[in-house]
């Protein structure tokens, strides 16, 4: 039977006072690095508690193939069975054991995603023999309509796809952030991951480069370019948004099977971002299609993505910019 270790990190009295009872407090009251936000967190925990060898460094960094064997898993919300909640005492995770479920969440989450806590514990718990990853991620209708997160960043974060594509590069990876297409099946924002070790041995290693490669490499990654969050007047350092796509880009290139709730109920039931989208049923029922046209495109090669033209493409991202 799998474990479920879901953490939600603090970094202070108010935002202590907003944390779920169903998941483990993580304190980061002393917070040394707040450019880093969760980030840091989450790498810590991980050094700490190592979790192992990493598949995607041999497949792509040494060149390793493995045959694929991905499966996509979805879910509608199901009531919560009584008593089902996730480990309530930090000491109880010892290290990352193969099997077992971890999550790192900001205080922000069901603010964020409107999803209870309890909810999402039984997904987990019903689908854990037969996946690895979980992603409940917030922006369903941007997940949806972009070709993948960092088209949606340069939205906001401009010149955020050069950035992480010298990373990249800098990883001597194979991959092209333009061309690359995503789906809810591997695309998240806020690092709103739940998964086994195998996912976050992957995770690891990409992170622990990119700390490295910003913090000798002083203008690299975002590391001294600051771009808006909400507002032009929240500034907030880039190589948070470059962080929070790694795991889009892991989930895109490696071998999962990942859980995710079911994009046509989100359609019907979550928010739409009226900056860019109108809220209407036709355009819910559009950016569902587009999340489906995505993912036949991921799992047949040779297709094409007309995603763009479902909407008047230039409309919504006019208005992004007003």
């Amino acid at each position: 039977m799998s474990n479920i270790y879901i953490y939600q990190i603090y970094y202070d009295e108010l935002s202590k006072s907003k944390l779920l009872p169903e998941f483990i407090p993580l304190d980061n009251t002393s917070n040394k690095r707040p450019d880093w936000f969760e980030f840091l967190v989450i790498l810590n925990f991980l050094r700490e508690n190592e979790p192992g060898e990493s598949l995607f460094l041999r497949k792509f960094v040494l060149g390793i193939q493995a045959q694929a064997n991905s499966k996509n898993f979805t879910r509608p919300f199901m009531p919560a069975a009584p008593g089902l909640t996730a480990f309530a005492s930090l000491s109880m995770a010892v290290s990352v054991r193969s099997g077992d479920w971890y999550g790192f969440l900001s205080p922000k989450f069901q603010r964020k995603t409107q999803l209870d806590p309890q909810h999402v514990i039984q997904m987990i718990k019903e689908n854990s023999q037969h996946a690895n990853v979980a992603l409940f991620s917030p922006g369903w209708d941007q997940n949806a309509f972009f070709k993948n997160p960092w088209e949606q960043g340069e939205i906001w974060h401009p010149g955020i796809t050069q950035l992480s594509q010298d990373f990249v590069s800098y990883l001597n990876l194979d991959i092209d952030l333009e061309s690359l297409v995503t789906d809810s099946y591997s695309a998240v924002f806020s690092n709103y991951v739940i998964a086994k070790k195998e996912y976050w041995v992957e995770w690891k290693r990409i992170p622990q480069k990119s700390f490295l490669f910003s913090e000798e490499n002083k203008g690299k990654l975002g590391s001294s370019q600051n771009t808006s969050y909400s507002s032009s007047r929240n500034q907030y350092p880039m190589k948070t948004f470059i962080q929070e796509r790694f795991a889009s880009l892991i989930l895109t290139t490696g071998e999962f099977q990942v859980l995710s709730p079911d994009t046509f109920i989100q359609s019907m039931t979550g928010k739409v971002f009226k900056r860019l989208f109108q809220d209407s049923l036709e355009t819910r029922k559009l950016l569902a299609i587009c999340d489906l046209l995505k993912s036949k495109y991921r799992k047949k090669s040779g297709s094409r993505y007309f995603c763009g033209s479902l909407f008047w493409a230039s409309k919504p991202k006019q208005a992004a910019n007003t």
